[in-house]
């Protein structure tokens, strides 16, 4: 059986990449070396940004 799923999926046209310097570390010895921006998703009025660091 297959399902079949559609997404809206579309960049932001003024590119809002997060780096190390816009991420606050949880502890005072962590500090923030990359961040992935793994992506996006709308869910009713919130925007939730997904990301590892």
């Amino acid at each position: 059986m297959q399902v079949k799923t559609e997404i809206d999926v579309r960049r932001n046209e003024q590119n809002p990449l997060i780096s190390p310097e816009d991420v606050k570390p949880s502890r005072s010895d962590f500090t923030i070396e990359c961040v992935f921006n793994a992506g996006v998703a709308r869910y009713k009025d919130e925007v939730i940004l997904l990301m590892r660091c």
